[in-house]
């Protein structure tokens, strides 16, 4: 939208996997299924703003984020 940019990443969770692929994410779910176990699932996206079109930045600021919030997402996505 005019020189205003974002990036983001994204990525989806089911149990213990993490994957960037939706259908790996829902076959895990599926199988898991069949076998008994309730799987939780969530599409995890982080945004954030790049200044001055600085993509690298943006890209390292949103990594520093992940490594922060990683170890708190099994207790808010099990």
């Amino acid at each position: 939208k005019g020189a205003f940019r974002q990036m983001v990443l994204y990525w989806f969770k089911a149990g213990n996997l993490n994957t960037d692929r939706y259908v790996k994410q829902q076959l895990k779910v599926v199988l898991d299924l069949l076998r008994g176990r309730r799987t939780s699932s969530a599409l995890i996206r982080i945004i954030t703003t790049v200044k001055n079109a600085d993509n690298p930045a943006a890209l390292a600021l949103l990594k520093k984020f992940v490594l922060k919030i990683e170890i708190l997402l099994p207790k808010y996505v099990p």
